[in-house]
């Protein structure tokens, strides 16, 4: 009998190629031509009517002596019966896996992303710098809990945060699969977010979730989950935009801008074209879902990203190189999670770990189904995927000229004119966004109404200042609920019904 550990030789008599174990001394004949795979695969059955000749304890050992056989090179244990040496020669055995072969295939995905967020932060760079590097922008910082400290503390706290989110995410970029990469990207954007609201962009918002899942569990086990984000991405996005404001305002200025190289449409046809935009966005996300329609999805996504980067480009409409950045990088995603067939660097074995598993599922399930109480004000309007969707709310800001000379000069270019004559002037807080920060302003009234307190006490507007808040508006109508609010104090009465934020 073979010693334990040394894997019996497989010789071969005749022309009849019949399979001899040089352990056992022969065994029965085998019927085989042992170079064909066809025979190997008859062989399983055999071995399975085999085994159901045995029983008990024995049955138990043949059978461990086959699995052994099949699934690795170290031969079979002590006790095998000669049948199942001769058995396991026809057997299809695992090919042996190199020392180094693991480590040359890294997962795809996680690679990408992490790349793809160190290109949006280059994009967006101010409104993660300006606050911290000398001589940055005035803008200010809204955080998201009140903080005290002096601000020097502040400054130092917040570029320690940017400068390890960016170390981490050069690390991920580096070795995908590490952990504790991807759990430091995920600290750094949560305190990055959290010293000033306006970082909770919504690629900034997927990244963190991605961060999260990437750092509990392997790439086998984060891509279902990758995937559902992903998908809920489009179908929020188009149930936004089923909505009387995106159809008599974006959606029909989107539809005439393509419009327009072939002369153009009038405004009742625009109007009615722009509701097949979210509806093409709902069937991409519906495609998405099911296995069988998801490459097909995943190309129509892929086709609506080129259009749209076509559509806000410099070109035509114009939007920030951040819009059309994200545009690129979620136009690569589809590509990678839909269309693209799963590699061998997809395949890594399952190992997570529990410890930190069950609260990422339970945040990541959050950020499944909260969106649907964006209209009722329980989750933000960016976190809820509500993506070129005017009917958030917002604030509209005016100063009264006589205090004009107190903003900095290079604030006064962003008041406009009084139309009126009632010496009000609009203070236009998305253009200077836009130019100062790169990036839309937050479009959520409570962060908007303590960005204007911020102004307001750092240049003593004092009573000349006053906002119209608009709070969010009606689906089928478009209509809003409006308050105004005159002076300082009366804004500040208006923040204390809020309580995340600090003016």
């Amino acid at each position: 009998m073979a010693m334990q550990g040394t894997r019996p030789q497989c010789t071969f008599e005749g022309s009849s190629k019949r399979p001899v174990s040089a352990a056992a001394g022969g065994g029965r004949n085998l019927r085989s031509d042992a170079t064909s795979v066809q025979t190997r695969h008859r062989a399983i059955p055999r071995a399975a009517g085999f085994l159901s000749t045995v029983s008990g304890q024995r049955w138990g050992r043949e059978k461990a002596c086959l699995r052994t056989g099949m699934r690795t090179e170290s031969g079979c244990p002590a006790g095998c019966s000669d049948k199942a040496r001769s058995l396991m020669c026809l057997l299809p055995r695992k090919a042996p896996m190199e020392p180094t072969q693991k480590s040359l295939v890294a997962p795809f995905f996680p690679r990408y992303w992490a790349i793809a967020c160190l290109l949006l932060l280059a994009v967006t760079w101010p409104l993660w710098t300006a606050s911290v590097l000398p001589g940055g922008t005035l803008f200010p910082s809204i955080p998201w809990i009140p903080l005290s400290p002096p601000r020097g503390m502040l400054r130092g706290f917040d570029a320690a945060a940017v400068l390890g989110l960016l170390i981490a995410l050069l690390a991920a970029t580096t070795w995908p699969r590490s952990r504790l990469a991807w759990a430091a990207t995920a600290i750094g954007l949560i305190t990055a977010i959290a010293m000033d609201q306006q970082r909770l962009q919504p690629w900034a918002y997927q990244s963190l979730l991605y961060a999260m899942l990437f750092a509990t569990r392997p790439w086998r086990s984060a891509r279902p989950w990758v995937m559902a984000i992903a998908v809920s991405v489009y179908f929020y996005s188009s149930a936004g935009k089923i909505d009387f404001q995106f159809v008599h305002t974006v959606g029909k200025d989107m539809v005439q801008a393509f419009a327009r190289p072939l002369g153009g449409l009038d405004d009742p046809l625009a109007t009615r074209l722009a509701f097949l935009l979210p509806a093409g966005e709902m069937v991409i996300a519906l495609l998405l879902t099911l296995p069988p329609t998801r490459r097909l999805g995943g190309g129509l996504a892929i086709a609506m990203h080129v259009a749209l980067i076509g559509l806000l480009g410099p070109w035509m409409l114009g939007h920030s190189f951040g819009v059309l950045t994200w545009n690129t990088v979620l136009a690569g995603q589809a590509w990678i999670l839909f269309v693209r067939r799963q590699g061998s660097g997809d395949l890594e074995p399952k190992h997570t770990s529990a410890w930190a598993r069950w609260p990422v599922n339970a945040g990541v399930c959050l950020a499944l189904i909260a969106p649907l109480t964006e209209r009722r004000g329980y989750w933000d309007h960016w976190p809820s995927w509500a993506l070129y969707s005017p009917h958030n709310s917002r604030i509209d800001f005016e100063v009264h000229r006589s205090a004009l000379q107190r903003l900095p000069a290079a604030w006064q270019t962003y008041v406009r004119d009084d139309e009126d004559g009632d010496g009000w002037q609009r203070f236009d807080l998305e253009s200077l966004s836009l130019d100062q920060r790169w990036v839309p302003v937050y479009p959520q009234a409570r962060y908007q109404l303590q960005l204007g307190l911020r102004i307001a006490d750092r240049y003593k507007l004092q009573d000349a200042i006053r906002a119209t808040i608009k709070g969010v508006s009606d689906r089928w109508s478009g209509h809003r609920q409006q308050s105004f609010a005159l002076g300082r104090d009366e804004l500040w009465r208006q923040n204390r019904e809020y309580w995340i934020g600090s003016p």
